[in-house]
């Protein structure tokens, strides 16, 4: 219990991670807020690269996690806009709780981790953040 008022109570639940999102995870995919589960299904939306999505395939299979894939679409513009450097360390910054609320790792703390300087991990995250805000609101915008 993290409040409670009232009218008002805020509870933080910790779950284990869902097993498709661990796939895509694991495969070298961010998915997209919000995960929908419905049914028993557990609807995930992601941008990637044709490789991106094999390797999720392959880790779903590998799992043995029914699947169907709703729809594919092809974009014009590059697929994958982060470096691998830069996907490596926002996956360690999810992975490390990060980008939790409230923060489960400190940007100090990550960087000890990574083996970087503060600094650099900081300019590496501000740059991989921005590739995937512009490429998560680019496509809305047009």
């Amino acid at each position: 219990m993290l409040h409670t008022s009232a009218n008002v109570a805020l509870v933080r639940c910790v779950i284990d991670e869902p097993t498709p999102f661990r796939a895509a995870r694991e495969s070298g995919n961010l998915a997209r807020s919000p995960l929908i589960l419905r049914d028993g299904w557990l609807i995930v939306t992601f941008t990637t690269s044709e490789e991106g999505l094999s390797r999720y395939r392959n880790e779903l299979e590998a799992a043995e996690i029914s699947y169907h894939v709703l729809s594919i679409t092809a974009s014009e513009t590059p697929s994958d806009p982060l470096t691998d450097r830069q996907r490596e360390v926002l996956t360690a910054a999810v992975e490390h709780g990060y980008y939790e609320t409230p923060r489960e790792c400190s940007l100090t703390e990550l960087a000890d981790i990574l083996d970087v300087t503060k600094g650099s991990l900081s300019r590496v995250l501000h740059r991989a953040e921005g590739h995937v805000i512009i490429a998560f609101v680019a496509p809305r915008n047009q």
